[in-house]
């Protein structure tokens, strides 16, 4: 088998147009399968990928599970299902040898009962803490209707209060002021439980995406208000969905975080769009009764399984 392995390699910048034609291939909808969280999130997990037979996959630590693991494989052109029965054995050989255990992370619910249909499932585990919040499009672009009442108050509020803002693309000239003002006002500023590793990670990889979303073709809006940087939003698109990787704002700024919410929906559009996806809660409290109160349509669950 040795001469067999599959061959894992770090993630460069230049990889990512090739992980990008996989991404924009599969209908997931969830946020791990895309560029900004790999890049995001790629020095954290310790991700590599492998692309092989016209299949591509991640090795990944999951570093709260403290498990290695793989993601499910994903094609940018029709495959069988025998071809993917065929990689996912490979797979799980190379796994094996490698590690000693076969675990697949982040793996969809359709793909979790393939799994269990197709081999021998030890164990299957999703976590609330791990599950993407997936809203409807126009519910966070017009926030219409009395669940939403609340929402357009804090909007109404800001505009009253800030009459002068300023909503804009953020484009590279932009990035050097908002890096600056991030750093100066907003690092140390959240406190809404949950991890501290993962919160000081998070605003790590915040940075690191901010600095190189025009390289990676992402978008993003910021905000100015009363002369400062009050708010500032980053993602993607991909196939049906929208996918917010990065959110901040200064609650300092009455009603600011409903306003970049709606404001980058706005801005982001494209047709076809249909959903927004604004990632997991992490099982923060606080976050979680954030996510919640944008009435989310549906979320997404992800599992943890070990294949015998």
């Amino acid at each position: 088998m040795g001469d067999k392995m599959l061959q894992f390699k770090e993630i460069e910048m230049e990889d990512f147009p090739i992980l990008r034609e996989y991404f924009e291939a599969q209908s997931f909808g969830l946020c791990d399968y895309s560029v900004g969280a790999i890049y995001m999130w790629k020095d954290y997990n310790k991700t590599k990928y492998c692309e092989h037979n016209g299949f591509i996959v991640m090795r990944f630590e999951w570093q709260s599970e403290n498990k290695t693991c793989f993601s499910f494989p994903i094609a940018k052109s029709e495959k069988s299902k025998e071809e993917l029965i065929e990689f996912i054995g490979i797979l799980r050989e190379h796994a094996m040898q490698d590690v000693g255990t076969f675990f697949m992370g982040v793996v969809p619910a359709q793909m979790k009962d393939f799994l269990e249909k197709e081999f021998s499932v030890k164990s299957a585990v999703a976590r609330r803490a791990w599950s993407d919040y997936v809203y409807n499009y126009e519910d966070l672009a017009e926030m219409k209707g009395r669940k939403y009442s609340g929402k357009r108050n804090h909007i109404s509020s800001f505009i009253k209060n800030y009459p002068g803002y300023e909503v804009m693309p953020i484009t590279k000239s932009d990035v050097p002021l908002i890096k600056a003002e991030y750093e100066r006002y907003f690092l140390n500023r959240f406190n809404d439980g949950g991890d501290d590793t993962l919160k000081a990670a998070e605003s790590e990889e915040t940075i690191l995406l901010l600095e190189r979303m025009h390289d990676l073709s992402m978008t993003g809006i910021f905000i100015r208000a009363a002369g400062r940087l009050a708010g500032f939003s980053i993602g993607e698109i991909v196939g049906k969905t929208l996918l917010v990787h990065v959110e901040k704002a200064l609650t300092e700024f009455s009603g600011i975080y409903t306003f970049v919410c709606r404001e980058y929906a706005r801005a982001a559009y494209k047709e076809g769009v249909e959903y927004i996806n604004r990632e997991e809660d992490v099982g923060s409290e606080g976050l979680r009764k954030s996510k919640l109160s944008y009435h989310p349509a549906f979320l997404l669950e992800k599992y943890l399984l070990e294949i015998a």
